[in-house]
């Protein structure tokens, strides 16, 4: 199962996102700066932005997926971090444990071809800038090499809970 929706905003919000991001501290881990492994407590100016943004599209995840019984789904964000690829760069194939989904927010994404994600067994997996890509977190996946351009993205794990 993979979801893909363009973030209708993505034009109007991406430069300020992008200048957020720069303000969000981060540690390299061989050309690939995220704050994934920093302190919970961090601050991250970029979520508060997009946040609300994201839930109106896990909420139009949730609708399309259990359509009548979408009114008793809670939506749980367990965490959130950016990936700021730079040249030369890529992330190992790797899955999400304690977690039921993951999301992937394609913010900055010039080559979208050579800097897209791969999925195990999946043909091809076609995101341009400004997609939000769900999938279950237990696919296993990876970041397609980033020879080129940086890429940026904003991905963060959910679960969903039945509140009735």
């Amino acid at each position: 199962m993979l979801w893909i929706k363009k973030i209708k905003e993505h034009k109007s919000i991406k430069d300020k996102t992008v200048n957020l991001l720069s303000m969000t501290a981060g540690r390299n881990h061989g050309n690939l700066i995220s704050d994934w492994y920093l302190p919970k407590n961090t601050p991250r100016p970029y979520w508060s932005f997009v946040h609300s943004i994201f839930l109106k599209y896990l909420k139009l995840f949730v609708k399309e997926y259990y359509k009548q019984h979408s009114n008793n789904i809670e939506i749980i964000i367990d965490n959130y971090w950016y990936q700021n690829y730079l040249k030369k760069s890529k992330h190992k194939w790797h899955t999400h444990c304690n977690t039921n989904l993951s999301a992937v927010y394609y913010l900055h994404l010039p080559n979208p071809k050579k800097q897209g994600i791969k999925i195990f067994n999946e043909k091809a997996v076609n995101v341009k800038e400004g997609d939000l890509l769900i999938f279950p977190s237990y696919y296993l996946h990876a970041s397609k090499n980033n020879y080129n351009d940086q890429k940026k993205i904003i991905a963060f794990n959910f679960n969903l809970r039945n509140i009735e």
